[in-house]
């Protein structure tokens, strides 16, 4: 398994984030080191696994 930061699935959703038929939403555990790092450099990578074709990722902040 890669590190990372965690994320973890969102049974719900901030009222500003659009709620789509048949979409899964994951929120990012704003906790430990690694997160720190993806704060301090302003940067995020994501990393899909083979098997995944014809996946649709996107990327929504929520500020709080």
């Amino acid at each position: 398994a890669m590190g990372g930061v965690r994320i973890n699935h969102a049974p719900q959703v901030p009222a500003a984030v659009p709620v789509r038929p048949r979409v899964s939403y994951f929120e990012l555990d704003p906790h430990g080191a690694l997160y720190e790092r993806m704060l301090k450099a302003r940067s995020i990578s994501i990393h899909v696994p083979a098997g995944f074709e014809g996946i649709a990722l996107e990327l929504i902040a929520v500020i709080a």
